[in-house]
């Protein structure tokens, strides 16, 4: 039994190695396009949520001004997370765009590499 138990671990820890390997080797080609992917992600999704914020403090300044059943029917209308769905909303689609922009590029980068040879 302890053979069989031996056995598993080599093999999960190289299966484990050869699968780090090869992402490692993945990341380090492209860890500069990485970077800046998720650097421009970040400040992306951080000015949309400054924007819906900003338009969050508008709406409640504007609610002293307002008549009480205005503000109730504003509430059946925007529910008190529309900032976290409509960034998450934003950043998907942020996500895919520049991912099919990332793939186009990386088709054409090598479509120009193999027509070099």
């Amino acid at each position: 039994m302890r053979v069989l138990f031996d056995w598993l671990a080599r093999f999960l820890v190289g299966l484990a190695n050869d699968i780090l390997g090869k992402f490692s080797k993945i990341f380090v080609k492209h860890a500069v396009v990485f970077a800046s992917f998720l650097a421009f992600s970040v400040m992306f999704i951080a000015a949309v949520y400054a924007y819906v914020e900003s338009l969050n403090l508008i709406v409640s300044g504007i609610d002293q001004t307002m008549p009480q059943i205005v503000i109730g029917v504003w509430g059946w209308v925007m529910p008190s997370n529309t900032t976290a769905c409509f960034s998450s909303i934003v950043a998907a689609l942020h996500l895919r765009f520049f991912t099919k922009l990332y793939f186009s590029l990386m088709g054409i980068r090598k479509a120009s590499a193999d027509a070099a040879k």
